[in-house]
């Protein structure tokens, strides 16, 4: 491994930290009603969390991405591989 090499590794930190940090937003954002409905009195909303919780986490990521890219990203949002 060369210094340049080295040099273009440690260019990519600050976006790997950026995209944790979003990520861990975006999952707060979700999750936190998440749980909230989870432990709700209301039959209707612990039902309705459940199966949002269980649904999503029978999809593994890579479909998640798949549909990023080829469904969205066809249409109304351009993303670059």
């Amino acid at each position: 491994m060369n210094a340049e090499s080295f040099y273009i590794i440690l260019s990519g930190i600050p976006w790997t930290i950026a995209i944790t940090v979003g990520a861990f937003a975006f999952g707060a954002l979700l999750g936190i009603p998440l749980c909230a409905m989870k432990v709700s009195r209301s039959w209707v909303l612990r039902y309705l969390a459940t199966a949002v919780i269980l649904t999503f986490r029978s999809v593994p990521p890579i479909v998640c991405l798949f549909f990023l890219y080829f469904g969205i990203g066809s249409g109304y949002l351009q993303v670059g591989p």
